[in-house]
C-alpha cells in the first residue's frame, strides 16, 4: 500500500493543522494516497475535547511573556504541551484500509511506537486504560488522534530530546511531569531528530505495510515558504 510521506521541519501548529485539514478532504475524496506528516512545533498547548483548563498550571499573563499559545482543538485527549525536541506524526489515513475500528487503528500506533523504541534497545509498554506508550513507569509517547468519515488527522508524539524545564507549564494528559521522560534521558545519549525520523518511519511502514513515497508540500506564511523531503 502506498502512503506519501513528508518532514514539513519545525512548522507552526496552526499552519499544520490547516495542512491536515486540507489533505484529509483530499484523502476523504480519493485525490491522494495515505498521507503521514512528521515535523516539530513551537512550544504550543493544546486542549482536546477532553481537556481540563485546571492542567494549565500558570496564568495567561505567564503564557504570553514566553509567547506560549493555548489552543483548542478536535482531537480526542487532554491537555498537552508540544515543543522542539518533541517529534510529531500526523497519520492522514483512510481507516477503510485499515480495519475500519478506531480502537484498533489506536492500539496499531501504539505499536508503530513500542516498534520504534525498539530499535533504540527500548523495550515500551502500554498500561491498560490508558492510552499510549511508556518506557519503564515514565510515559515517553503520546496519541491523541480524531476521525472524519473514516479519515483520521492529528496523531501521535514522541519526546526525544525535552526541554524539561517548560513542562511544569502543565499537566500532560492529566499527570503530573515527573512521570514523562524522553528517548534522550532513557538512553543517557543523543538521539538526532533526523535519525528519530527515519526510525519512525521504518516503525509505521512495519506495522502498516506502507511502501512510502515521499512528497512535498509548502506552507505559506506571508512571503515565507517552508518545503522539506524526508528522504
Amino acid at each position: 500500500m502506498d502512503c506519501k510521506v513528508c518532514d514539513l521541519g519545525l512548522v507552526d501548529y496552526q499552519e499544520s493543522f490547516a495542512l491536515q485539514k486540507s489533505l484529509r478532504k483530499e484523502r476523504q475524496d480519493n485525490f491522494i494516497a495515505d498521507t503521514l506528516l512528521v515535523c516539530e512545533h513551537p512550544t504550543v498547548i493544546t486542549l482536546g475535547r477532553l481537556a481540563s483548563s485546571d492542567n494549565i498550571l500558570v496564568n495567561k499573563e505567564y503564557l504570553k511573556q514566553r509567547n506560549i499559545e493555548v489552543i483548542n482543538v478536535d482531537r480526542g485527549g487532554d491537555v498537552t504541551m508540544h515543543m522542539p525536541g518533541q517529534l510529531i506524526a500526523y497519520p492522514i489515513f483512510d481507516l477503510n484500509q485499515h480495519g475500519k475500528d478506531i480502537h484498533i487503528f489506536i492500539r496499531k500506533l501504539e505499536e508503530t511506537i513500542l516498534i520504534f523504541l525498539s530499535y533504540f534497545g527500548i523495550k515500551g509498554q502500554r498500561i491498560d486504560g490508558l492510552t499510549g506508550v511508556w518506557a519503564g513507569d515514565k510515559k515517553i509517547g503520546s496519541i491523541g488522534i480524531a476521525i472524519s468519515r473514516w479519515v483520521s488527522y492529528h496523531g501521535l508524539s514522541i519526546n526525544i530530546n525535552c526541554d524539561w524545564e517548560l513542562f511544569p507549564v502543565v499537566r500532560p494528559c492529566g499527570l503530573p511531569v515527573d512521570k514523562f521522560t524522553d528517548l534522550c534521558s532513557v538512553l543517557n545519549k543523543h538521539i538526532s531528530m533526523q535519525i528519530a525520523k527515519a526510525s519512525l518511519r521504518e516503525a509505521f511502514r512495519h506495522v502498516f505495510n506502507f511502501n512510502f513515497l515521499n512528497t512535498k508540500y509548502t506552507i505559506e506564511k506571508q512571503t515565507r515558504q517552508k518545503e522539506k523531503i524526508l528522504t
